[in-house]
């Protein structure tokens, strides 16, 4: 055995690029369900040496229709509130005042 050799800790596993890309995960997933649509299918997949992909990266999976269209009605709805704040808060607070 070589004596040379010094223990190593947990540090010795980490993966900065990968903690970023869990993060940022996270974060996406999360902003996802604050406007009540569901990524149930979300993957995070490694750099992959034999093919283009260089860094870390997700698919969305796969998303049946019926799931699509209640996505893209969920999230249609939230930026129509979110228009309608905008507008009557511009409306009360106009430029220039």
């Amino acid at each position: 055995m070589n004596s040379d050799l010094k223990t190593v800790d947990e540090s010795f596993f980490s993966d900065e690029n990968r903690e970023e890309a869990v993060s940022a995960g996270v974060a996406l997933v999360n902003a996802f369900r604050r406007i009540g649509v569901e990524l149930s299918d979300i993957r995070l997949h490694a750099p992959c040496g034999d093919c283009d992909i260089t860094e870390y990266a997700f698919t969305l999976g796969r998303i049946r229709v019926e799931d699509t269209k209640e996505m893209a009605h969920t999230i249609n709805r939230r930026m129509s509130m979110l228009e309608e704040i905008e507008r009557r808060w511009n409306a009360e607070h106009p430029k220039g005042t």
